[in-house]
């Protein structure tokens, strides 16, 4: 503890409490409105029957990471309390970040004082890389981890070495990057405590012995964090190293990406503005309850530690399966930003310039387009996309046969809807029997697939949901509202032909030929259709309309051709 200053000061922490619960409420809002998304559907998915001994297993390791507390344990808890309810899991991770920077307020003032841990926190709570973990549902893997971490910590500078091992692992089941925790502890004991390395290292020897038995019983970790194998979707966001540190050293100043809010500077400066007073008010009550400055010594460790908190935390980025994200590197942040904080803490109007530039910085960033999943931009985008096509299907579809499949056309990019087979719609509908998928996975039903019904939907911008009838049915009804009938069933009908489906195929095409007496092709892929799966009649009707257009020879010629083509697709 500083000279001067009270260890336990319950007024201030109300205060901070209370500043940082307003700003994030502020400053994150829209996450209350957000629908889920990507993972989040996995998990859930996952969990549905789930007992609380399945949790712990390692099996469906999503993405080959295994974190049971944050995941299996966080999803399986909150579906059973609230149900699959957005606004209980985004106010979680609210109070989860409230959480974590109130520990790491606690923990930096024992190590530097008031007026720094209010710098600190002040700059952490600024930056635009919360955005991620504050708006996704699966943002709690980080929230969890660095809370767990700063708890361990906390223990360690009580001098609890035995204690801080519960934490430590807890924070290791939450997220992979817990795995500097102990080096961090290691510069914690030999930068600020002081000794030999040898008695550091045996008073941090339980902590190592933690991670190795998690490193032992890990089952993926070995194959997930030094190869590329298991995560190819990360790879496009993989940074050589020197400019995964650039780009990390600029986030923290929240210009990693060139600001340009899609809304305009003037909204993005009301809203940065309208937080400000919340991120000052921290730095005046803390500077109000400051106490005696630390030593020139004491500083000087302090330092020393944040320089290596930070390389330590921002180390995982090298690692070749990992690809870069700002919030990433959150861990190596909190020690940047002690660096920061001590080092401003005698310049308290340029902390003050900076918090407020930073506050303005962030509102910019977070509305900055983006196809970083781990963007303030990307999640609102894929939310708001996803919360529409909720809406729409389950208004065309209150309720769907068990079995049913779902196939989906121009699904806009990046918004986390159809991974896998379609988590999303079993959790919408509550049903594990339901499938989804885009139209490229559709295959004809087999006896072995289980009885139900499939369905096609095409996206639209205006009606968000258009869905495509397969089979026969009254075509002015289908017609009646879908300027582009037309071009939907040719892909179906194509779509069916390509998959071996000749049965659904040939009543599309006959659909078209009916809706579409000047198009001669249409006939003539119907009556080909027909006659391949047997169907001669049908099939003569089809090619005498054809006929009129092309002449009974060229008839004949070009469905000797699509015959040919036809019978080699039906499986």
């Amino acid at each position: 503890m500083l000279a001067g200053e009270r260890e336990r000061d319950p007024a201030l922490t109300l205060v901070v409490v209370l500043l940082l619960a307003a700003y994030v409420v502020l400053g994150y809002w829209h996450a209350l409105t957000l629908t889920f998304v990507n993972d989040d559907y996995l998990f859930l998915d996952k969990v549905r029957a789930a007992s609380f001994f399945d949790l712990w297993k390692p099996e469906r390791l999503y993405f080959h990471w295994y974190r049971p507390w944050s995941r299996e344990l966080h999803y399986w808890l909150l579906s059973r309390l609230f149900g699959a309810n957005e606004i209980a899991f985004h106010a979680l991770n609210f109070c989860l970040w409230v959480t974590v920077a109130i520990s790491y307020f606690q923990l930096t003032r024992r190590l530097t004082g008031a007026v720094a841990a209010g710098i600190a926190l002040a700059g952490v709570a600024s930056l635009a890389l919360w955005a991620g973990p504050i708006y996704w549902g699966a943002g709690a893997q980080d929230l969890w981890m660095l809370l767990f971490g700063l708890l361990f910590l906390h223990a360690l500078v009580a001098g609890r070495h035995r204690l801080a091992c519960v934490p430590l692992a807890l924070s290791l089941l939450s997220k992979e990057t817990a795995a500097v925790l102990p080096a961090i502890g290691v510069a914690y004991e030999h930068l600020v405590v002081g000794g030999s390395w040898r008695s550091t290292l045996r008073r941090t020897a339980g902590h190592w012995l933690v991670l190795a038995g998690w490193a032992l019983c890990h089952p993926t970790l070995r194959s997930r964090l030094l190869t590329f194998a298991h995560d190819p979707g990360d790879m496009p966001s993989r940074l050589p190293w020197p400019e995964a540190f650039f780009g990390t050293a600029m986030a923290q100043m929240n210009v990693d990406r060139w600001p340009a809010p899609e809304a305009g500077w003037s909204r993005a400066l009301i809203v940065g503005v309208a937080t400000v007073p919340l991120l000052l008010g921290i730095l005046f009550v803390t500077s109000r309850r400051a106490g005696a400055p630390p030593t020139r010594a004491k500083e000087a460790a302090t330092l020393r530690l944040g320089v290596a908190w930070a390389v330590l935390g921002w180390s995982v980025l090298l690692l070749p399966s990992i690809g870069w994200h700002a919030y990433y590197g959150v861990l190596g942040t909190l020690g940047f930003w002690m660096v920061v904080g001590v080092v401003l803490s005698r310049s308290r109007g340029a902390a003050l310039a900076l918090v407020a530039s930073l506050a303005v910085l962030r509102s910019a960033q977070i509305d900055t387009p983006s196809w970083d999943w781990g963007t303030g931009w990307y999640q609102f985008r894929a939310g708001t996309i996803l919360g529409s096509i909720r809406e729409s299907l389950l208004g065309l579809h209150p309720s769907l046969p068990r079995g049913s499949r779902l196939f989906f056309a121009r699904i806009p990019n990046d918004v986390g809807f159809l991974s896998g087979d379609g988590p999303a719609v079993r959790v919408w509908y509550d049903d594990p029997s339901l499938r989804a998928m885009y139209y490229s996975a559709y295959a004809p039903r087999t006896p072995e697939t289980s009885p139900g019904r499939d369905f096609f939907f095409r996206f639209d911008t205006v009606q968000v949901l258009v869905e495509v009838h397969a089979g026969p049915g009254p075509l002015l009804g289908e017609m009646k509202g879908n300027p582009d009938w037309q071009h939907d069933h040719e892909v179906l009908a194509s779509l069916f032909i390509h998959t071996g489906d000749l049965a659904a195929g040939a009543v599309e095409y006959a659909k078209l030929a009916h809706a579409s007496p000047d198009r001669p092709d249409y006939a003539l892929y119907a009556g080909a259709a027909h006659e391949a799966i047997g169907r001669m009649e049908e099939g003569r009707r089809f090619y005498q309309a054809a006929a009129r257009a092309y002449g009974d020879v060229e008839v004949r010629r070009r469905a000797g051709a699509l015959l040919s083509a036809l019978r080699s697709q039906d499986p």
